[in-house]
């Protein structure tokens, strides 16, 4: 019975290429036309009205050859414009192997070729009454992957991408094109795919075969045309069966995933866009059902500022509601490695643009489409409610490597109690075509994961990553789908269609229930971890160190020009410089840039835009700091110096006279404000226990290290208690022991993917390089405000690391500054930390809070979490005691039983292969103390890290407002001492300050995890104080924070448990 229908189908495919397919191409125009074609050739990509001025296009024919790779070829066509055939239409075959764009001679883009599509129906506007027509091909030397070459191109293809010139011209005529004979051939298809997608044995497998059977004697060769109504009709009926469904309900839209960059340049995303929109508003004229969605709102300004007129045509599709901008976000970003603030401005550049662009009614947004991203915040459900958003949608934990994930449609809540509908696409692909199989996949997983009353999904299709979008026999697929027994019901349609579908049947079957409490639809709480992509918490390191100095500097700028001292509102100009800088970050944040996962020409342009980031930042922050200083007042002081602290604490700590370089010691900041200082008076400690060092062993009253010849650190005592954070060996039950900071250097060989991932065997492939003495040990720095001991030591294959280990006067941390020529191959450095703590979780700094992870294997689950993201910290403690491990640019964490990880650099060779090649300085630190995380402060420590004090100069006799110390507000909680922690998260204008009045924002997070009060003093002229949402709107559903009251100079409110609250503070006058 197998072997039959296996038989079958051979000859059914047979019979579509070799009968059906030739037919929908009845006459190619090779030699009975008029045809020249003639090509000009830039090393990169030009507009369409510098290509056609050029006058040295030259002759060429099939089989011409171009290149090099990356490089633009432009083709002119000029053609005779054969006479109309009844019921057939005129169509451009073209293909050089590679993507192009054709235009035709007024610069209007028509439709877009690469590797899925190499036939384009011209339309009657081209050709109707025109003799002669010309057209250009706009041709980019690289296929919709760049220039790789994977393991599923065949030999030819990876070869041809090898070589000097990779462009080939090969079909370039008009072709007579036959619609009946097209839709007959892909009906075929289609009803073959279905035999062959059902069990070989069926009944109904069989239906389909003697159907197929009956069009093939159906069908006359010589006369396809006029047979053609009898053979769709025997398909038609065949396909639908007894009209039984499966019972699940499947919201198809078509879709575009075009990577902002991954293996091509942004500047090749720019013509990927218009190529890939072009074919969707053509898709849109031939099929009246037929809906697309595109995210990122980047991609349409692109889109706006290079092709207008296409822009004209997608705003005239959404005002129709058949193309649907959502996803919510500026850009589709990694959302692991972003800070919380970043999430938000994600959110509202993304929102902000659509509604400026398309409206209220349709720029609206709703749900956040993150198909391909890795991994995702258990912080991202309450920032998505408060940006209004109540349905978040994803395709990529079907990739996990050791669990599937259990559900389709559930309720994700993040670490304050908030949820969101959650939607995990059950095709398990935003790239589907609409196969009966991928679709008979989906129903499997759907019927498997969801119980019947929410058993609806969503079927993004259309080629993507590379972008192009859907074919019209893709749309053709979702069309004969929707009657085809034994798959979904399919209805094309938006992406807000499905989210209100899903949300509608949740509240119908909650409303109607005698326990509306009880919701049956299942609940993921936490993070949702890919276990996966693990190594781009670590590839391309210095992007990450240059992302989290543009998140702090950004946030620095912010406050000093929004709340100078002055009273002076942030100028235009810095307000729009701002702007600029924000999107270029932004952009950068996009889910292949910031994990490492790209060609070199990315990070080439990379570094090129956060060298922007980082000078228009600090522009603008010169200027706000010149705002305050010209504020202080330094009259009678010999040595005035203005200190400011960017961080959400009071703090203290050591500063330099820039001319004298005196040194002293501050023991107070203002949280959010400036001190003035008179360096000359100030003794450089004040209640400071020096720093000593004798032999290896430096302590400074809180801390006492000891550091072994290796440099490692063999001791290291909280010396209120004595208890010391290394294990003793001969006492100790910890599962390992020995000196901190031991560095291991492993063979890095993942399966697959080589710079997202990190395999789970790579511990079995490793050495530690500092297990015998360093090149060099030496006292590198002695006073008693700091003692520094430097290690020097060459490893692998010629890297070099040296480490400061550094002690400071009435620091709890021990810091150990590192710099590293790394020169390795295919290697990952890490360093391990096997403190004496036991507990079975580990605490991790994340955006806007904290979560508990294990620190055992216990379950399948447990295990693949053996690298994870972290942000400043992480923390492992017992009852009493324990060890916080500080960053200042690392994400990749570990911590299995009592041994605590960092990964520091990878080395990978794919798909850049000079990825973190050079030299890197970083920092990490290590904190042991009492009680839990909160009580010592491990976030503080972990911010002083990351976020310097500022020091400028003042001149001597300035008078100003400023004596001492001053900052624009004052935050306290009612309970002083408790478990409650707030911190700002940003001050800043309002997005849109038009009309506004003067004004600014304030966000606050509770990132404790506890409830509390809180108070805010302030030292400005605030009139009214009102809750917003991340978008910056007062309406009635903005969840602020309770019981909130402005009076005397103050605003009082209770806060929630990891509560985010954004305010909109009025200013008088």
């Amino acid at each position: 019975m197998a072997h039959e229908l296996e038989h079958a189908a051979g000859r059914f495919i047979t019979f579509a290429n070799e009968v059906l397919a030739p037919a929908v191409r009845t006459h190619k125009y090779v030699d009975d036309l008029a045809t020249a074609i003639t090509a000009w050739q830039s090393p990169e990509a030009v507009p369409f009205a510098t290509a056609v001025a050029q006058q040295d296009y030259q002759p060429v024919a099939a089989g011409w050859r171009w290149g090099p790779a990356w490089s633009t070829c432009w083709f002119r066509i000029r053609t005779e414009v054969p006479q109309p055939r009844d019921l057939l239409q005129l169509a451009l075959r073209f293909s050089c192997g590679t993507e192009a764009m054709l235009w035709d001679e007024h610069g209007r883009p028509i439709q877009g070729f690469d590797r899925n599509r190499d036939l384009c129906v011209l339309p009657e506007s081209l050709t109707q009454g025109q003799d002669r027509v010309t057209m250009y091909v706009e041709a980019a030397c690289n296929h919709p992957f760049g220039t790789a070459s994977f393991s599923w191109d065949d030999s030819e293809r990876a070869a041809r991408w090898r070589e000097q010139l990779p462009g080939r011209l090969e079909p370039c005529y008009l072709v007579a094109f036959n619609p009946t004979a097209w839709r007959l051939h892909h009906t075929f298809e289609f009803a073959r795919q279905m035999m062959q997608t059902l069990p070989l044995d069926s009944p109904r497998a069989h239906e389909l075969k003697h159907a197929l059977d009956r069009v093939i004697r159906a069908i006359d060769p010589a006369g396809i045309i006029n047979t053609a109504p009898i053979a769709l009709s025997i398909l038609d009926k065949a396909l639908s069966g007894d009209g039984g469904t499966s019972g699940s309900q499947a919201i198809a839209v078509g879709h575009a995933h075009i990577d902002t960059a991954w293996l091509w340049p942004i500047c090749e995303t720019k013509r990927k866009c218009i190529r890939s929109f072009t074919n969707v508003i053509g898709l849109m004229k031939q099929f009246p059902d037929f809906h697309f969605m595109c995210s990122q709102a980047q991609q349409y300004e692109w889109v706006r500022q290079d092709c207008p007129a296409l822009f004209d045509e997608i705003t005239t599709a959404v005002e129709d509601g058949r193309w649907e901008p959502g996803g919510a976000m500026w850009v589709e970003p990694d959302c692991n490695v972003p800070s919380g603030e970043s999430l938000v401005r994600q959110i509202l550049y993304g929102t902000h643009y659509w509604l400026e662009t398309f409206g209220e009614e349709r720029g609206e947004q709703r749900h956040l489409f993150l198909p391909d991203t890795f991994g995702f915040p258990a912080s991202l459900p309450q920032i998505m409610a408060h940006a209004g958003l109540d349905t978040f949608i994803t395709n990529k934990l079907w990739w996990n490597q050791h669990n599937e994930f259990p559900f389709v449609n559930f309720r994700w809540r993040g670490i304050d109690g908030t949820e969101v509908l959650a939607h995990l696409t059950p095709g398990r692909d935003y790239n589907a075509t609409n196969s009966p199989a991928e679709l008979a996949r989906g129903v499997e997983y759907a019927s498997r994961k969801c119980k019947p009353e929410y058993n609806v999904w969503l079927q993004p299709f259309g080629y993507g990553d590379g972008g192009g979008g859907p074919t019209d026999w893709i749309v053709l697929n979702a069309e004969l789908s929707n009657q085809t027994q034994g798959l979904p019901s399919v209805t094309q349609s938006s992406v807000s269609d499905f989210c209100d579908q899903l949300h509608q049947r949740r509240a119908a079957i909650v409303n109607t229930s005698d326990r509306p409490d009880l919701d049956d639809l299942p609940v993921w709480d936490g993070e949702l971890y890919l276990e996966l992509h693990r190594g781009t918490l670590t590839t391309q390191a210095w992007l990450k160190q240059a992302n989290r100095a543009a998140e702090r500097d950004l946030r620095t700028a912010e406050w000093l020009m929004t709340t100078a001292p002055d009273g002076r509102p942030i100028s235009g100009a810095a307000r729009e410089r701002l702007h600029g800088v924000w999107k270029t970050l932004l952009l950068n944040q996009f889910h292949d840039i910031l994990p490492g996962s790209s060609i070199t020409w990315v990070y080439d342009d990379s570094r090129a835009d956060h060298s922007a980031v980082a000078t228009g930042t600090s522009e603008v922050i010169a200027a706000g700091l010149e705002r305050w200083v010209s504020a202080c007042d330094a009259t009678g002081m010999q040595q005035p110096l203005v200190v400011f602290n960017p961080c959400s604490h009071i703090r203290g700590g050591f500063v330099v006279h820039p001319e004298t370089k005196m040194p002293a010691y501050v023991p107070e900041v203002p949280a959010l404000g400036v001190c003035v200082v008179d360096v000359a008076a100030q003794p450089p400690q004040t209640d400071l226990l020096p720093v000593t060092i004798a032999d290896n062993v430096i302590e400074n009253g809180i801390l006492r290290a000891v550091i072994d010849e290796a440099g490692r650190i063999a001791s290291l005592c909280r010396l209120d208690h004595g208890r010391d954070a290394v294990c003793d060996p001969a006492h100790s039950l910890q599962p390992q022991r020995g000196p901190l900071n031991r560095l291991m250097l492993y063979d890095d060989l993942p399966r697959a993917w080589e710079a997202w991932d990190i395999d789970p065997e790579y511990t079995h492939r490793g050495r530690c390089i500092n297990d015998t003495p360093a090149d060099r040990w030496e006292v590198a720095e002695q006073s008693p405000a700091r003692v520094a001991i430097r290690t020097r030591r060459a490893f692998g294959q010629g890297s070099i690391v040296v480490q400061r280990i550094v002690l400071e006067a009435g620091s709890p941390r021990l810091d150990i500054h590192t710099y590293i020529d790394w020169t390795e191959d295919r290697k990952l450095l890490r360093a391990l930390f096997p403190v004496d703590v036991r507990s079975p979780h580990v605490t991790c700094d994340i955006q806007f809070g904290h979560v508990l992870r294990p620190t055992t294997a216990n379950t399948s689950w447990d295990s693949a979490r053996f690298e994870f993201c972290a942000h400043r910290w992480m923390d492992l403690s017992e009852p009493g005691f324990g060890v916080a491990l500080l960053n200042d640019c690392k994400y990749g964490h570990s911590c299995r039983e009592n041994v605590m990880g960092l990964s520091l650099l990878r080395a990978p060779r794919f798909p850049d292969e000079s990825a973190d090649f050079g030299h890197h300085v970083f920092s990490y630190s290590l904190m042991p103390h009492d009680g839990d995380w909160r009580a010592a402060g491990v976030d503080c420590a972990a911010d002083e890290l990351n976020t310097p004090l500022i020091t400028r100069e003042l001149q001597q006799e300035q008078a100003g407002a400023i004596r001492d110390a001053w900052a624009p507000f004052e935050i306290t909680h009612a309970d002083d001492g408790g478990p409650c922690r707030v911190a700002v998260s940003a001050v800043k204008p309002l997005h849109v300050q038009e009309g506004a009045g003067p004004s600014f924002v304030l966000r606050l997070v509770e990132t404790g995890g506890a409830d509390g009060r809180v108070v805010i003093h302030w030292n400005v002229p605030v009139g009214d104080v009102r809750a917003v949402d991340l978008l910056e709107r007062e309406s009635g559903e903005v969840r602020g924070p309770a019981e909130m009251q402005t009076d005397d100079g103050r605003t009082t409110f209770a806060v929630r448990k990891f509560e985010i609250v954004t305010l909109r503070v009025g200013l008088k006058g």
